[in-house]
């Protein structure tokens, strides 16, 4: 029985691309932990960390508010 231990050619994958849909949101308990959220939802929004549920309005965060850098 034979083996054949030839790879295949390594071909690097595209770079992950984020659509401009989205806000991000700091939790008030984990600030450390933001998530990001589409820019037309009215829900509450949960802490990924302990579950604690926010009004978007109070955790939202607006790319002006983060001294003007979107990125």
């Amino acid at each position: 029985m034979r083996f054949d231990r030839s790879l295949l050619p390594f071909s690097r994958p595209e770079p992950l691309a984020e659509p401009e849909d989205m806000v991000r949101v700091d939790m008030p308990c984990y600030p450390e932990e933001p998530l990001k959220v589409d820019e037309e939802w009215e829900g509450e929004v949960g802490c990924l960390i302990c579950g604690i549920r926010y009004p978007i309005e109070l955790v939202r965060t607006l790319p002006e508010e983060e001294g003007g850098n979107a990125e």
